[in-house]
């Protein structure tokens, strides 16, 4: 049923962030907190392509986690690819990507690559 491929969807595209980020840690479990987190990111989703006049269709949402996925993974900030200036380095995880604001700052290009001047 539609419903259940809804469902379905929205549960499992946890497995977009293991194709972007193969390094990084995996989801092994996807507990009522992850399920909440996940349920209203996929909201946001809808709203989101919502006001950009776009189809909010299961597809269409899954789309755009694909994409929100593919930009993050190219955030050498994200990725660990850029040390901070003590030499650590931070990778982002599951969790962190569908927190309101990690989430948001990918949407917003607050973690993409920037020149140096």
């Amino acid at each position: 049923s539609k419903k259940s491929f809804y469902l379905n969807s929205r549960q499992n595209y946890h497995y977009m962030y293991h194709e972007a980020f193969p390094e990084h840690p995996r989801v092994a479990i996807v507990n009522a907190k992850r399920k909440g987190a996940m349920k209203a990111r996929w909201t946001e989703a809808g709203e989101r392509l919502r006001m950009l006049n776009r189809d909010t269709s299961v597809a269409e949402r899954l789309d755009y986690f694909r994409r929100l996925f593919a930009r993050a993974s190219r955030s050498d900030f994200l990725t660990g690819k850029k040390a901070f200036r003590d030499g650590t380095v931070y990778r982002v995880d599951f969790d962190k990507l569908m927190s309101p604001s990690g989430f948001m700052g990918v949407i917003e290009g607050k973690y993409d690559n920037r020149e140096v001047a």
